[in-house]
């Protein structure tokens, strides 16, 4: 109850709820495309060197079983995405290649809540968790290979876009790694001064961008009407699929259960910012009003409001049933 609490009173969550009230009644909050990239990238880094400074000071022993983990969530999400979508909810192939696509990778926007909330749940984030974080938005490769091989599988013909490689390197997460990597650097040394300062800027930031995101949320709803149900049924499953085996393999790999409740946010949450564009490129047959609205309208509020909470939770039980026993 209390971690409920803490999510929900949370100003990364009312935040949000606010930019969703906004919309409803009309009231437009605009940010500048630009200034909002600029937040994204101003977070990601922040995060990536909070990361950083808490590996500088992690004992790295833990180093190869979180890359298991990690090289294994990689492969999982997009291949069952896939199958979700096309077998279970019954999605054209381009629709469940696109949904692949957007559930194999991660949401940059949910890492940052669910880093944020973690310190409001008192749980501890081992300092290699962003890095693995980072690493797995290496899913929308593994997603466009089955796309690409299950489209030319249907027309008899080999898809000529290829991968997009270069949008993806050019995407955020490499900033999370430029991040941790200045921390790792410097770690606690220079930071002892400044440390409220940035923290409140970062905060005010972070609320800044999710009231954005609370209204874009609130327009994608109104776009579920044929597909809705199917829609929807996909877009509670998979997160619900993700969040099961991040926080599972986190914890088996011995990370801590506030690692491990990170690791289940990001599986259990889809690109809106990055993967879409890919998908525009690679799958231009794709229906953007069903990956879009399952990715934002419906996965990301419901992971923010109720998902993190219940994900924590989960971690600690995880944690509970698996801790050694004393000797």
């Amino acid at each position: 109850m209390n971690i409920l609490l803490a999510s929900l009173l949370s100003p990364i969550t009312l935040s949000f709820v606010a930019g969703i009230f906004a919309a409803l009644i009309g009231f437009a909050i605009k940010v500048p495309k630009r200034a909002l990239q600029l937040f994204t990238n101003l977070l990601l880094v922040a995060i990536g060197i909070d990361g950083g400074r808490g590996l500088a000071a992690s004992d790295l022993s833990g180093l190869g079983a979180g890359l298991a983990v990690t090289f294994s969530l990689i492969l999982l999400l997009p291949a069952l995405s896939y199958v979700i979508a096309r077998y279970l909810t019954c999605f054209s192939v381009p629709d469940s290649a696109a949904l692949a696509t957007l559930y194999g990778s991660v949401s940059s926007a949910v890492l940052m809540a669910a880093y944020a909330e973690s310190g409001d749940m008192n749980l501890e984030v081992d300092g290699l968790v962003m890095g693995m974080a980072a690493l797995m938005e290496l899913g929308i490769l593994v997603a466009l290979s089955i796309g690409t091989l299950a489209l030319s599988r249907e027309t008899g013909a080999v898809s000529s876009k290829g991968s997009r490689i270069g949008d993806i390197v050019r995407g955020g997460f490499p900033l999370l790694l430029f991040g941790l990597l200045i921390g790792w650097l410097v770690g606690d040394r220079h930071f002892g001064r400044i440390e409220n300062i940035v923290d409140l800027i970062l905060t005010g930031t972070l609320m800044l961008f999710m009231v954005e995101m609370g209204m874009v949320t609130a327009g994608e709803l109104r776009n579920l009407r044929a597909t809705a149900a199917r829609a929807v049924s996909f877009a509670l499953l998979m997160p619900a699929v993700g969040g099961f085996l991040g926080t599972l393999l986190a914890t088996l790999a011995g990370l801590s259960s506030g690692s491990a409740f990170v690791m289940g946010a990001v599986a259990a949450s889809a690109s809106f910012i990055n993967a879409p564009s890919v998908v525009r490129v690679s799958f231009p047959t794709a229906n953007p009003s069903i990956y879009l609205t399952c990715a934002l309208g419906v996965t990301f509020p419901v992971l923010l409001l109720v998902g993190l909470p219940l994900l924590a939770q989960l971690a600690l039980l995880w944690g509970r049933l698996f801790e050694p026993s004393g000797g």
